[in-house]
């Protein structure tokens, strides 16, 4: 199946492929296409995979102009049956998107699987992604994450290859910002040695004074909020500080 020059605005996800006990999924291409989410993913495999194999996938020469709700921009969510393999997310430039997740991928169950047993998920690469904003960014984005679910249902072999943000380029997990949880293996970055490093603001917080329920019925607590320069010149940030969850009480 060859999907190209696709215009799309979306209530849920925007290119996304499935398999619905009708047979394998595979030799699946989505070429120079444009999209719009206002809510759920722009580029997804899954939730409902239900077949023996799904396989030879790829998202190539994408622009995501928004999705602004802080869903994946890239993800695969299994939950079935199927072996996962041999999926390429290539050329994407990525716009408006604050708060997103850039990519993830788990293996969990969730209400959409039919299937008794689970999968796995084999061979992902992300190749020459680039956040561009529109331009900068109102918000960073999330981490991304990498889960599987045990040792039989886990995810091998993710390559990411010269993804950028905001023009500098990353180099390893930490810099991404990206959680390789549980039954995780193979995880590896490639990028040009002469590029600019991004380096993230490290930040933390933790409690001074624990929250205590006061005789009026309303909590007082210290939270102390601390921040690491991992830079070699100094930098000057601002603090965006949101609790959750909201319009539930008032606070100062």
């Amino acid at each position: 199946v060859l999907v190209q020059n696709v215009f799309t605005r979306v209530w849920d996800d925007s290119l996304v492929v499935k398999a619905l006990d009708t047979g394998n999924a595979e030799n699946i291409t989505f070429r120079s296409c444009i999209l719009w989410n206002d809510f759920a993913r722009p580029m997804e495999v899954g939730v409902e995979l239900r077949a023996d194999e799904v396989k030879h996938i790829r998202f190539e020469d994408i622009d995501v102009l928004h999705s602004p709700t802080g869903y994946p921009l890239m993800g695969i969510h299994h939950g079935d049956r199927a072996v996962v393999s041999d999926v390429v997310f290539e050329d994407i430039r990525i716009e408006d998107a604050p708060g997103a997740q850039l990519f993830d991928i788990r293996i969990t169950p969730s209400y959409w699987n039919r299937d008794s047993r689970m999968g796995c998920i084999r061979d992902v690469v992300f190749r020459n992604i680039r956040v561009t904003g529109s331009p900068g960014i109102p918000r960073l984005m999330s981490n991304s994450r990498l889960q599987g679910y045990d040792e039989e249902h886990d995810i091998k072999g993710v390559s990411v290859e010269n993804l950028s943000i905001l023009g500098k380029t990353v180099h390893d997990a930490k810099s991404l910002g990206l959680l390789c949880m549980n039954y995780v293996d193979q995880v590896s970055f490639r990028a040009d040695e002469a590029s600019e490093r991004l380096k993230m603001i490290e930040t933390g917080m933790e409690w001074e004074r624990p929250l205590r329920r006061k005789p009026d019925g309303s909590y007082e607590g210290v939270l102390g909020i601390w921040l690491d320069n991992l830079h070699e010149t100094a930098m000057e940030k601002e603090i965006r500080l949101e609790i959750s969850p909201a319009h539930t009480g008032e606070y100062d």
